[in-house]
């Protein structure tokens, strides 16, 4: 438990301060993201289960999670090289206290919401730890709402402040992908195991047709589009699918911007499925990879021929 506030001191801030009476007295510039990442997991499992210590694990959950989300906003802004997936015990624990307890995981994101670095290496963690346990998709799909909305509703950051495009990286976490982690071998095991108990599309429909109109071109973006639509039925990667990769990825003169690396195959594999109502939209995306130059574009027009 976090007995002693100073010990979440970063190392620069050791000899630059006085000694912290409480959590809420250190900055984010003063706390160490890596060691609050290593105590919070902690603190969140021994608040969300019932023992003799419960009710001090509770009175400092909030303590901490405020903590955390002032490092993680100073890190993220900062430009400081973390790997989102350094994120995945805090990530993990998150999701299983808001399965309990969904304002653990409402008032962080609420929080960090002012940070788009920080809540995009969250988002990333959430979706990785939701990707290899199973039993967390079910809290990670009732959370997701909350965190799609909250992003989509909040003011543009200038140019000037997201330096970075810290920004373009939370659009394309925004949608919730199966998401495997770098240090993975067995990608497409893992993948096709997530597939099976993933979100479901419903409760996201309105809020990924807002994405797609907001989230830019970005390659990352439609490839993380299809992850969740392979994750689908597929009449409804058919419908809203395949309206869904146009309003994302044809641009205005018709051309495909970014394809990704999934679009193509992805286009390959539903053509015998389109139905006359996303034919339209079929052929947009197929036309505007023509106008791109895509190197499958005429490959994919000979299949209609």
């Amino acid at each position: 438990m976090v007995e002693d506030p100073n010990s979440l001191l970063a190392s620069r801030a050791e000899s630059l301060r006085p000694p912290a009476a409480a959590l809420d007295q250190l900055t984010g510039e003063e706390l160490s993201l890596p060691v609050l990442g290593t105590a919070l997991p902690a603190i969140l499992e021994a608040a969300r289960l019932q023992h003799c210590r419960t009710a001090q694990a509770l009175s400092v959950r909030a303590p901490s999670l405020d903590a955390y989300a002032r490092a993680a906003c100073v890190w993220g802004d900062g430009g400081y090289h973390r790997h989102s997936e350094e994120h995945g015990a805090v990530a993990e624990a998150l999701l299983r206290s808001s399965a309990e307890d969904p304002t653990v995981m409402s008032g962080l994101v609420d929080t960090l919401a002012v940070s788009p670095a920080a809540l995009s290496h969250l988002l990333h963690g959430l979706k990785i730890s939701a990707t290899y346990r199973p039993e967390l998709a079910k809290a990670l799909g009732a959370v997701w709402p909350h965190i799609m909305e909250s992003v989509l509703t909040r003011p543009l950051p200038t140019q000037e402040v997201d330096r970075y495009r810290h920004q373009e990286r939370l659009m394309e976490e925004l949608v919730p992908n199966p998401t495997p982690s770098g240090a993975d071998l067995h990608v497409d095991n893992t993948l096709a195991r997530a597939r099976r108990t993933w979100l479901p599309l419903d409760p996201l429909r309105d809020l990924i047709d807002s994405w797609t109109t907001s989230a830019g071109t970005n390659g990352f973006a439609i490839d993380n589009l299809i992850e969740f639509l392979k994750t689908q039925p597929i009449h409804e990667q058919i419908e809203p699918g395949m309206r869904w990769v146009r309003q994302l990825c044809v641009s205005g003169n018709g051309a495909v911007d970014s394809a990704g690396y999934l679009l193509a195959e992805w286009l390959h594999n539903l053509r015998s499925e389109v139905t006359g109502s996303a034919r339209p939209h079929y052929r947009a995306v197929i036309d505007g990879l023509a106008l791109a130059q895509h190197p499958s574009a005429s490959a994919l027009q000979r299949l209609d021929e």
